[in-house]
């Protein structure tokens, strides 16, 4: 994949509406005497998703299992690691946790004990993907090699044809891939997703060296020293099979579905032709869930528009602040996306494997179906990207 590491990607003159969300957002922290970092709900949810993730994985090395009890522990084992990763390590990766770096970083330092690095994460979610959310070349989130074709402008094979049903069976084994592959090539070759990353020094490279070291000795060298290799090999993958598939299907729902929009920047030096807050909007698709243990689970991440326009705010306030979002957002004229719940996220995630993996010709046939505009001016419909550079076929 050709990069731009040379190239600037500039955003239009913020508009009126990222204005007035600030000042909607500002007010309602200052009127409700609130800061935007952690509450103690935060703290007491952190705190209960770790100690379950502690006491399942105790009961895998005090109690022999067996059968289908091994595969319960090691299942739920697996969702409470997801469950730090998405209620802990996100919130500290960005800052929003508290006032202090040395929390956040502690925080966001929780994924080196999952095994994964939360230091390229931050170069990967909270710098790529984060500022150019489904962006062509820039948005690593949506490029995920040969086997997959999750965005509009990357390039068609006959095996994508079938990818709605094979990549539910591979986005298990993605965390492992992560964890034994994508860190440490992009450790030795200082690059990640083809851009020039520098590699982590001093206090950093020790997080980085020794989360990889104490990932090996509590997932794999500590249980294989307690049970027959079958036994602690299946704990281990069964636990990292079921964590990588909520996770890495989270993940996708909230930019990889049919609402979504996607550019491709145009030629030379020419902004975007919308400001910030309107990409991150158009490019972000809600799908809230009314389940409270499963809404505790997810950390906000159902809220995705809130999340990526206020990054450094902590997702206990997302609710009060995704009805902000959507109040300011009928005021302009723009449409603020949502999914009635996580069903029909997972539907449109499904529906959109099944339209990227049809050839080209194919998917013209449905422009006219498809393309949406979420501005008050209509755009031009196309069945790729319009002169503007966003699309959502």
């Amino acid at each position: 994949m050709a990069t731009r590491d040379r190239q600037r990607v500039r955003f239009a003159t913020a508009s009126p509406l990222r204005s007035e969300l600030r000042s909607q957002v500002t007010g309602y922290f200052r009127e409700n005497g609130l800061t935007p970092h952690a509450t103690w709900g935060f703290y007491a949810k952190a705190a209960a998703v770790l100690a379950t993730a502690v006491a399942l994985y105790a009961v895998f090395l005090m109690i022999p299992l067996s059968g289908m009890t091994l595969l319960a522990v090691a299942a739920c084992f697996g969702l409470a690691q997801t469950g730090i990763a998405f209620n802990t390590q996100h919130d500290g990766s960005h800052g929003a946790v508290s006032q202090y770096k040395g929390v956040n970083r502690a925080f966001a330092a929780s994924l080196d004990l999952l095994g994964m690095s939360s230091y390229y994460w931050h170069w990967k979610h909270g710098v790529f993907h984060h500022t150019h959310p489904n962006v062509s070349q820039y948005d690593g989130d949506v490029e995920a090699g040969p086997l997959a074709r999750l965005a509009p402008w990357q390039p068609a094979r006959r095996l994508h044809r079938f990818q709605r049903f094979y990549l539910w069976a591979l986005y298990p084994w993605l965390s492992i891939k992560w964890e034994f592959w994508d860190d440490p090539v992009a450790f030795l070759s200082g690059r990640l997703e083809g851009r020039r990353v520098p590699r982590p020094r001093g206090q950093e490279l020790a997080i980085f060296l020794g989360g990889k070291i104490g990932f090996v000795l509590w997932s794999l060298a500590l249980p294989l020293a307690i049970y027959e290799p079958v036994t602690a090999l299946a704990f281990f993958l069964i636990s990292q099979a079921t964590g990588s598939l909520a996770s890495s299907t989270i993940f996708q729902l909230a930019h990889c579905v049919e609402e979504a929009e996607w550019c491709v920047p145009p030629a030379g030096e020419a902004p975007l032709e919308l400001d910030w807050a309107s990409h991150q909007i158009a490019t972000a698709v809600d799908f809230p869930v009314s389940n409270r243990l499963l809404r505790g689970l997810l950390g906000g991440l159902d809220r995705q528009t809130v999340h990526h326009l206020f990054p450094q705010v902590c997702h206990v306030h997302y609710p009060a602040l995704s009805r902000i979002v959507s109040e300011v957002c009928a005021r302009h004229g723009v449409r603020h996306r949502s999914h009635a719940g996580l069903w029909g996220a997972l539907r449109s995630h499904d529906s959109w494997l099944d339209r990227m993996g049809r050839p080209t010709h194919e998917r013209a046939q449905l422009a006219d179906d498809t393309c949406r505009s979420f501005t008050p001016a209509s755009r031009k419909r196309s069945s790729e990207v319009s002169p503007s550079g966003y699309s959502v076929l």
